[in-house]
Formats: C-alpha cells, sequence, structure tokens
C-alpha cells in the first residue's frame, strides 16, 4: 500500500516464545515430529539451564559502561 517505512514486521505469539518459527534453519531430510519434538525439548532444557543473572553483573557491562557511558547505569551519559 506504500504507507509504511519499514520492510518487515515479525510478531511472535507463542506461549512461551518460539522455538522452532518459520525463520529458523531446520535439518535437512525427513524429520518426524517425535524427533521434532526432542530436539525443541533438548533446546528448551539447555535454555532454562542457563543460569540467570542481572546485566550490571556481567563484566561486558561492566567495561562498556565505565568505556562509554560515565562508568555507571542511570546516569545522564548513559541515557543520552
Amino acid at each position: 500500500r506504500g504507507k509504511c517505512t519499514y520492510d518487515f514486521v515479525e510478531i511472535m505469539a507463542c506461549p512461551g516464545g518460539c522455538l522452532n518459527g518459520g525463520a529458523q534453519v531446520r535439518p535437512g531430510g525427513l524429520e518426524t515430529s517425535a524427533a521434532r519434538k526432542g530436539r525443541l525439548d533438548a533446546v528448551d532444557a539447555a535454555f532454562h539451564d542457563v543460569e540467570q543473572r542481572p546485566p550490571e553483573d556481567s563484566a561486558f557491562v561492566q567495561h562498556m559502561y565505565a568505556a562509554h557511558y560515565g562508568g555507571a547505569p542511570f546516569l545522564e551519559e548513559a541515557c543520552e
């Protein structure tokens, strides 16, 4: 219609997030639904096994604030 300034919009509406949405790489060949479920269950388990921590505990985030954003989150320089 020519009214939008963007090229693509993706909406994710899967409960709990999409583990194998349309843009995901799929293995070659035929895959049974049981094999697909097993692979997705393994991905889900790996995702939930990752330790969650606040971003400010990350050494990389601390480095970025120190080097580029005034030294700490929520400072005026970091918010600009």
